[in-house]
């Protein structure tokens, strides 16, 4: 198996870790109870750590999967580095650092949770769990669309192509050029290609514009040959797949947490809105607080984006019978069907 079994630190490395980031006892022992389950819950894990899931769950799952010994990644720098990187999360209503620990999370429970540990290399999940990281870092609050429309010089310096997803990867590695922060100056030049590759293409996956475009591939896959262990595209194609799922996991999740996420993507929506009618520029679907639908918002995300993605991961990652993701799925879109006949 590519991680330990055992997820807490032994009692010293534990007290490295609540010394060096401050993390009270009681989100490590959240963290030893549920951090595989399909049911964390993000929000209860942020308060318990005191402001800091993304730098307390990454250390944790990085000391699980045994990165720092495997890749000799210093300890010490790999805090300063995800501390910098939590602090360059804005404080957005969504795309904030409690939605990257979310993600990094979802990564995690659904590697553990399928036959991906039979298909991906120890490095390929040291690319996975590091994209899920930083995969919306420094996001501004607003869409591909706004930074376009808005001629951004982002959307300027991207030529308008994942311009979002590529100053996510800009701002990863371009972070570790600061002082100390050099988390992958222990890996050989053929690694840090190989890894810097990666999670590029991992990141970009999250491009939303390119969503059928993964979902069509990766079901050819299934009906063709399959999938090989010893071809790299076929390896990234199953991460590209995975931060997808994570990403957009929400309607996946149980309804009392589905629901949480479901309002504060809707606050967010309607500030780019109030930003679009402000600019004068288009207001984008779902944006305008005064004509938007909550209950159709969502029924349109699941019936379009996410049950579309699941099923076909349904389709190969699911063999033991357990189909919860998409159960969750049907049951929030019932009551947000219900939600719409009732007004």
């Amino acid at each position: 198996m590519i991680f330990s079994n055992t997820l807490l630190p032994v009692e010293s490395e534990e007290r490295v870790l609540e010394s060096s980031i401050h993390c009270p006892q009681l989100a490590l022992s959240f963290i030893n109870d549920s951090v595989d389950q399909w049911e964390f819950d993000v929000f209860v894990f942020n308060e318990l750590s005191e402001g800091k899931p993304l730098k307390t769950l990454s250390y944790v799952l990085f000391e699980k999967y045994k990165f720092f010994s495997t890749f000799k990644v210093d300890i010490s720098m790999f805090f300063r580095y995800i501390d910098m990187i939590e602090s360059k999360y804005e404080n957005n209503p969504y795309h904030n650092h409690i939605h990257a620990t979310d993600v990094l999370q979802t990564v995690h429970s659904l590697v553990t949770n399928h036959n991906l540990i039979e298909l991906l290399t120890i490095e390929d999940c040291f690319i996975l769990l590091l994209s899920a990281v930083v995969h919306d870092v420094q996001h501004p609050g607003v869409n591909n669309s706004f930074m376009i429309n808005s001629s951004s010089p982002l959307a300027l310096k991207y030529n308008d192509m994942s311009v979002l997803e590529n100053m996510h990867c800009y701002v990863a590695f371009s972070t570790m050029l600061e002082k100390d922060l050099n988390i992958l100056n222990g890996f050989s030049r053929d690694q840090y290609r190989r890894v810097r590759s990666g999670i590029i293409s991992t990141v970009l996956a999250t491009d939303m514009a390119k969503h059928y475009e993964y979902i069509t591939k990766f079901k050819n896959k299934i009906s063709g040959n399959g999938f090989s262990i010893n071809d790299v595209k076929d390896r990234q194609l199953i991460m590209d797949m995975t931060i997808k799922c994570a990403d957009i996991s929400n309607p996946s999740k149980p309804h009392y947490i589905a629901y949480k996420w479901s309002n504060l993507i809707l606050d967010e929506f309607f500030q780019q809105g109030d930003k679009e009618k402000k600019l004068g520029i288009p207001v984008s679907m779902f944006m305008d607080r005064q004509s938007t639908n909550m209950a159709k918002c969502q029924l349109g995300f699941i019936d379009y984006i996410v049950l579309p993605l699941y099923e076909a991961w349904d389709l190969y990652m699911v063999e033991n019978g357990d189909h919860r993701y998409l159960d969750n799925i049907h049951s929030n879109r019932d009551y947000w069907e219900e939600e719409i006949k009732r007004h």
